[in-house]
C-alpha cells in the first residue's frame, strides 16, 4: 500500500534566519585563504612562539594587559596550525556561532524577529566582521558574551544545578578571555541575583564555579594591574573618540548610519510594548563597558578602544531590533531581509571592505 508523503514548506521566519546566517558566515569566510595576518596577531603569534608555557607565562601573560586565555590556547593551537587561515580558523567557528547565540538571544529575551535582525546586523556590519577574522580575544569574546547570556536565560527557567554550573563556566570562561568581559559577566551575575533574589540559594553554584575556576586567572590579574594600561599607545577618550566610535558602528557610511537610526525610531515607536526590563538588561550589558573604560581611562591610564565595546555589540544591535516582533509579521520580515541586503552593500561595496582590508591588514590594527 503506497503512502503519500506530505512536504511541509519551510516558514517564513526559518527562510529567512537560513539567509542571515549564510550571510555572516560567507562574509566572514570570503576568500579565507587570503585573509591576512595583523600587527597585532604577530605580535601574540611571536609571544605563543617559545619553548614552554613559562616561558609564555612570563613573557606574553603576565606582561601583557589581556587575561590568559589566548595567548594559551594560540601557544597550543600553533602546535598544529602552521598558515594563517588555520590559525584563524577557530576565531571564524566561534564568531559564526555567536550569530547564532545572538539569534537565540534575542528571541529568548525580547522576541524571534528581535533576534533574527539583531543577528542580521552582527553579520553583516564592518566592526564585528573585521574582528571576527582576526586572531585575538575578540571573536572569541563576542561567543563569550553570548553565551553567558543564553546560560543565564537557562539558569533564570531552570535553577538545577546543571544549569547553574554552566551559567559559572561561562562566566568564568569569560574574565579569563578579557577583563572587560569579566565586567559583562558581573553585570549578568547581578541580573541573576535580581531575578532569584526569593531564592538567593539557587546561586551558590554559580558563585562557587565562577570563583574556583576564575581564582588562578584572578592572582594573573592583580600582577597585570601593575602596569598602568597601555596609555604611550592610545590616548584618553573624549567627546570626538566616542562620536567616532558611533561613526564606526555606523560603518563611517551615511547609508548604514540612515539604516541603524530608522530600525531604532522602529524600537522607540514601539516602546510601550517591548520588554523594557529585559531591554534594560541588553542596554546595560553594552553601556557598562563604556562607562568603566571611560572612567578609567579618565581617572586612572587610558583602556578605552573601540574594540574592546565590540562585545556589547550583541546585545545593542538586539535593543535596536527590538520593534520588529510588533511589525506585521511579512513586513516585518521584508525589513529584515532589505536591512540584510543593506549592510552587505554598505561593507563590501561602499566600505570596499575586502579590498582594503586583505590589502592592508596593518591599517588601523595596533596591538
Amino acid at each position: 500500500m503506497m503512502h503519500s508523503t506530505t512536504f511541509r514548506k519551510p516558514s517564513l521566519h526559518l527562510v529567512v534566519l537560513i539567509l542571515v546566517m549564510t550571510s555572516g558566515v560567507v562574509m566572514r569566510f570570503w576568500n579565507a585563504f587570503e585573509i591576512p595576518l595583523t600587527y597585532d596577531e604577530y605580535s601574540s603569534l611571536y609571544r605563543a612562539q617559545v619553548a614552554g608555557f613559562q616561558e609564555v607565562l612570563d613573557q606574553g601573560i603576565l606582561t601583557d594587559a589581556h587575561p590568559a586565555f589566548t595567548n594559551t590556547f594560540l601557544y597550543v593551537w600553533l602546535k598544529v596550525a602552521h598558515t594563517p587561515f588555520l590559525i584563524k580558523l577557530p576565531f571564524l567557528l566561534l564568531s559564526c556561532m555567536a550569530l547564532w547565540l545572538t539569534y537565540i538571544n534575542g528571541r529568548n529575551w525580547l522576541g524571534p524577529r528581535a533576534g533574527l535582525l539583531g543577528a542580521a546586523l552582527l553579520s553583516v556590519g564592518e566592526f564585528p566582521l573585521m574582528y571576527s577574522q582576526i586572531a585575538r580575544p575578540y571573536s572569541v569574546g563576542l561567543f563569550s558574551v553570548v553565551f553567558s547570556m543564553w546560560a543565564l536565560h537557562r539558569f533564570l527557567h531552570d535553577s538545577r544545578w546543571s544549569k547553574a554550573v554552566v551559567l559559572g563556566i561561562a562566566l568564568a570562561f569569560g574574565a579569563y578571555v578579557h577583563h572587560f568581559l569579566a565586567l559583562i559577566g558581573l553585570v549578568l551575575a547581578g541580573y541573576a541575583a535580581y531575578a532569584k533574589w526569593r531564592s538567593l540559594r539557587s546561586l551558590i553554584p554559580v558563585l562557587v564555579t565562577g570563583i574556583v575556576l576564575y581564582f588562578p586567572q584572578l592572582l594573573i590579574t592583580l600582577h597585570q594591574l601593575g602596569h598602568k594600561g597601555i596609555g604611550t599607545v592610545i590616548s584618553t577618550p573624549d567627546i570626538p573618540w566616542l562620536a567616532h566610535h558611533f561613526s564606526y558602528i555606523g560603518n563611517h557610511d551615511l547609508l548604514w548610519k540612515v539604516c541603524l537610526l530608522f530600525l531604532l525610531g522602529i524600537t522607540i515607536s514601539k516602546w510601550k510594548l517591548v520588554n523594557r526590563r529585559h531591554l534594560l538588561v541588553f542596554l546595560t550589558i553594552w553601556l557598562a563597558p563604556l562607562f568603566v573604560g571611560w572612567t578609567y581611562s579618565v581617572a586612572v591610564a587610558p583602556v578605552l578602544q573601540d574594540r574592546v565595546l565590540i562585545f556589547g555589540l550583541p546585545a545593542l544591535f538586539v535593543v535596536i531590533a527590538a520593534g520588529m516582533d510588533y511589525l506585521k509579521p511579512h513586513l516585518a520580515y521584508a525589513t529584515i531581509l532589505i536591512i540584510t541586503c543593506l549592510g552587505i552593500y554598505s561593507t563590501a561595496a561602499n566600505r570596499d571592505y575586502y579590498a582594503l582590508f586583505y590589502a592592508n591588514p596593518f591599517s588601523g590594527v595596533v596591538a
